[in-house]
């Protein structure tokens, strides 16, 4: 089991270490009044740190770098949402628990779009907010956007709304608790159902399915008791051999799955990349390997 401990060790790393953000009783994507002075806060420090390095500093080469194309700009508060981390093995956890809320963190971070970067807030235990990561990229990602384009599609009083983010499969899930029902709608790279070939038609990107379809789907496509039993092999967690999907419990969800169409489709991309590290990839690489060795 050497492995299966490198890799939960790398996903602690990964996940960070903040203080818990104060919550919206219904919407836990939003930032409050605190935590927007917050996010200004900790963009003006960093801000003032860099143009003061800018006085200091010259270009050494005609392509090079200077200090002051690191200044923050673009940005809007408004657009930021907050992001909580799942449990590694959720497919695992979810059958022991059969709650999802179970697997949600407490703990969150901030992201923030500007121009030119993606920014990651953390906040403190000190209560300091600071920019605990840059992501250079011309991509803007409109996370309200998504949002509400979500919402309107499910027509029941929401009671919840939270975006998690798994970190072992590189994969966003937006997770919307009604006074009725609960659902998942799942965004990943659309490669996965396309060149990979690993989900095929058994999970689509941007649709919503209820908690229970979703995580039965995943309990199809992912082994993860192969991982628990193979600990020492090199790789993430293997993906299942392709059958179509047919539902193994007996409530009839199936039905209210739907796909929520957003105006730049290529946003859905966009928003999952946007907070995946190298680490990340690794495994994500590493999964389509085993996922070849199984099916020689």
């Amino acid at each position: 089991m050497k492995l299966l401990k490198t890799i939960i060790s790398i996903f602690s790393v990964l996940a960070l270490s903040t203080a818990p953000f104060s919550v919206s009783a219904e919407n836990m994507t939003i930032l409050n009044d605190e935590e927007i002075k917050g996010v200004i806060s900790a963009i003006e420090k960093e801000n003032k740190i860099v143009n003061d390095v800018a006085e200091f500093s010259v270009k050494t080469e005609p392509d090079g770098i200077s200090p002051i194309d690191l200044v923050i700009t673009g940005y809007n508060p408004e657009k930021g949402y907050k992001t909580y981390a799942l449990e590694n093995f959720i497919i695992t956890e979810y059958k022991n628990k059969r709650d999802f809320k179970f697997l949600i963190n407490n703990e969150c971070h901030i992201q923030i779009p500007a121009d030119g970067k993606s920014l990651t807030i953390s906040l403190e235990e000190t209560g300091e907010y600071i920019i605990s990561k840059t992501r250079f990229s011309e991509d803007k990602f409109d996370f309200k956007l998504i949002t509400e384009e979500v919402l309107k599609n499910i027509d029941e009083e929401i009671v919840t709304v939270i975006n998690a983010e798994s970190f072992l499969y590189n994969m966003n899930i937006i997770y919307v608790e009604t006074s009725e029902n609960e659902y998942a709608i799942p965004y990943f790279d659309e490669r996965m159902n396309g060149e990979y070939g690993g989900y095929g038609d058994r999970l689509i990107s941007g649709t919503i399915y209820s908690v229970a379809e979703f995580m039965d789907k995943m309990d199809q496509i992912y082994d993860e008791e192969y991982l628990f039993a193979h600990g020492d092999e090199d790789g993430g967690v293997p993906l299942k051999a392709y059958t179509p999907y047919v539902p193994s419990f007996s409530e009839n969800v199936a039905a209210q799955s739907k796909n929520i169409s957003v105006k730049d489709g290529s946003d859905t991309f966009k928003f999952i990349v946007a907070g995946v590290g190298v680490g990340i990839s690794v495994v994500f690489l590493a999964t389509i390997v085993i996922l070849k060795k199984k099916s020689k």
